[in-house]
């Protein structure tokens, strides 16, 4: 059965965007969707890490990073049977994963997630899923643990 509407997966590489992007092409299987594949250079953090010394050869190094790994995640799919449109975006990651969404029309995000433990959970500055949820307008956001 076909629905109209479409999931975009933000992907990273990390183990928990590989558990999202396992799903994300179960769920797209099985109902029908189109997918989104959503790789972020994120230059703002990038930027203040480095005191706002961001030098051209870093970030040609990090743009190239962020192709190979929209590469991979596109692979992945394609392997599994979906057919998925992947889309490359710089700055913030929750702005970039918002702008995407609503220029794709998606109707779920989805997002792989680990649950922070002992001091990293205090120590935490960047609670990007509470923003995500926040700023998603409506959309269903789906949190995948690591396996």
């Amino acid at each position: 059965m076909t629905q109209s509407g479409s999931i975009l997966v933000y992907y990273d590489g990390s183990a928990e965007a590989k558990c999202a992007l396992e799903r994300t092409g179960k769920l797209a299987s099985s109902c029908g969707k189109r997918v989104h594949v959503l790789v972020v250079t994120d230059t703002v953090s990038a930027i203040a890490s480095s005191a706002g010394m961001l030098s051209g050869a870093a970030y040609s190094v990090m743009v190239g990073a962020t192709s190979v790994i929209l590469d991979e995640a596109v692979l992945h799919l394609t392997a599994q049977g979906t057919v998925p449109r992947g889309h490359a975006s710089q700055g913030d990651v929750v702005d970039a994963i918002t702008r995407h969404a609503a220029l794709v029309d998606a109707d779920m995000i989805v997002v792989g997630y680990r649950r922070l433990r002992g001091l990293a959970k205090w120590l935490s500055l960047h609670p990007t899923l509470d923003q995500l949820v926040e700023r998603s307008a409506g959309r269903t956001v789906v949190a995948v643990p690591v396996a």
